[in-house]
């Protein structure tokens, strides 16, 4: 077992013998380990069965609420509900990943989530600054093209997500599906350049010159649709 030696403002030190005197620890050990171990386990991302778990409890939500509103909900296509309860009542496991295949298993880690958030800011910026200058050929070249269904098909649906959530709503895109169809920009390379011409900005709300617009824009794969 692990000893570790830590030292705590005085307030701190009798706050935390008085909590683990009231609650009936053992010793301040125990107390602080398993403060360590909630702390951990709510700092990590919910395992797959987790979500599993939520998305059946939303889904039968929205189930009972499409009852009481007399809904069609039920011819609708929903998920075999009887198949899964047995599948998890009699625990054949090897039927659940038939029975859950509408949960994706594959997740997106931040930084990818983060990534195309940035894409989308800078589109924003970008159809905000060439919308000052009022020229439409030049316009069409800020349009976001999205991303390629068949590569990048996390990227693209995080896209619609975002955008049928009402976020990055007001930025123009090539299609509603966000599919560039493998005619995207190479956007790191676009991200790179465009915080380089935003570093030099003083005022965000102040809209980036044209050149600069070029200068982010650079080479695309294609600028016509």
């Amino acid at each position: 077992m692990g000893q570790i030696t830590i030292s705590l403002p005085d307030e701190l030190d009798t706050q935390l013998r008085g909590h683990a005197e009231a609650r009936g620890y053992s010793s301040i050990s125990s107390l602080v380990a398993e403060a360590l171990r909630e702390k951990f386990a709510a700092t990590q991302p919910l395992n797959y069965w987790s979500r599993v778990s939520l998305v059946v409890q939303l889904e039968n939500q929205r189930l009972l609420e499409a009852l009481v509103q007399k809904s069609d909900a039920f011819e609708q296509g929903d998920w075999p509900r009887d198949s899964i309860l047995d599948a998890l009542e009699y625990g054949y496991t090897q039927e659940y990943s038939r029975g859950f295949q509408y949960v994706d298993d594959d997740e997106m880690s931040s930084s990818d989530a983060k990534y195309v958030i940035d894409v989308l800011d800078m589109y924003a910026d970008l159809q905000f600054a060439v919308n000052e200058v009022g020229d439409g050929e030049f316009s069409k070249r800020t349009i976001f093209p999205g991303f390629d269904g068949n590569h990048e098909g996390k990227y693209m649906s995080f896209v619609r997500y975002l955008r049928s959530n009402h976020r990055f709503a007001h930025v123009k895109c090539w299609s509603e599906d966000a599919n560039s169809h493998g005619m995207g920009a190479d956007y790191r390379t676009m991200l790179a350049r465009y915080r380089s011409a935003r570093s030099l900005e003083k005022d965000r709300l102040q809209p980036l010159p044209q050149d600069a617009v070029l200068d982010v824009l650079g080479r695309r794969v294609s600028d016509d649709r």
